[in-house]
């Protein structure tokens, strides 16, 4: 890597710390209805939870460039779209 001593001590002190917190002794439990379809609104969430299912969140955050170049923008947003919201690989 071309980080500094200072970056690359903290991502081995973060992951280190994260170790000691996990549990890699257990088994993964099966994950019931594995294929259904994300919950739409708080109360689909909330009926998830209920019957015992984890939800997750993903954040993605995309720094955008500095350009006065319009086009870099809508190559970046119809990337986001294709892999994102299309499922496209």
């Amino acid at each position: 890597t071309n980080l500094g001593s200072v970056t690359v001590n903290g991502i081995v002190s973060t992951f280190q710390t994260l170790c000691s917190l996990a549990n890699f002794e257990s088994t993964p439990a099966e994950a019931p209805g594995r294929d259904l379809p994300a919950p739409d609104s708080q109360r689909e969430v909330a009926a998830a939870k209920s019957l015992g299912f984890q939800t997750l969140a993903i954040n993605v955050q995309i720094v955008l460039p500095e350009t006065a170049d319009f086009s870099v923008y809508e190559g970046i947003f119809r990337a986001m779209k294709k892999y994102l919201l299309e499922g496209s690989e």
